[in-house]
């Protein structure tokens, strides 16, 4: 009778090989997903000690800006609705106060969305969602006209970012962008 050989050596260590090589590439991919959601820009405690990177993540669909999620929605809601559906995602529709939000909303607006303002409290007093009033507005020629009771704001991808804004009646169907502050993923803020 014929003893029971055990498989050479070689066997053995080529499958401990292989088992090492697939545990390494799952960490690769899970570092590469984790460090694709980090901000390049180191934050510096001291010019001396070594950087540490922020991370700040948004949810799948939705656009990191300066730390701020943007969602560009693909279905059409009125703005209140638009409005309510922002705050289930904990966020707001989307408030700009600054030519560089102004720029960066109106380069991905491919068609007309709703953005968080409008006058319905009180006729060409424009009040962001926030509660804050408008300072500076990047209105089309002509408008707001409040034409048959247009209450509610638009961006429209028009020729130019600084004539982009429309008010229309708020119960209009359009797109509609939704903000809120990207998720802290920072070594700081997990411990």
């Amino acid at each position: 009778m014929k003893a029971e050989s055990s498989p050479p050596p070689y066997r053995l260590a080529a499958v401990c090989l292989g088992l090492l090589c697939a545990a390494l590439l799952i960490a690769i991919i899970a570092l590469s997903v984790y460090h694709n959601a980090c901000i390049s820009s180191p934050q510096m405690a001291h010019p001396l000690t070594v950087p540490e990177f922020i991370c700040k993540a948004c949810p799948s669909n939705w656009i990191n800006m300066n730390s701020t999620c943007y969602y560009f929605s693909s279905d059409a809601m009125n703005w209140n609705e638009s409005f309510f559906y922002c705050r289930f995602l904990g966020a707001n529709l989307v408030i700009i106060n600054s030519d560089e939000k102004q720029k960066f909303v109106f380069e991905h607006s491919k068609e007309t969305y709703w953005i968080g303002l409008n006058d319905a409290a009180k006729e060409d007093t424009f009040m962001w969602v926030d509660g804050t009033k408008l300072t500076k507005g990047y209105w089309n020629k002509r408008q707001p006209d409040n034409h048959e009771d247009e209450d509610c704001v638009t961006i429209n991808p028009v020729a130019s970012f600084q004539m982009a804004w429309n008010d229309l009646k708020c119960s209009i169907k359009e797109r509609f962008i939704c903000e809120a502050k990207a998720l802290d993923l920072s070594a700081d803020s997990l411990s």
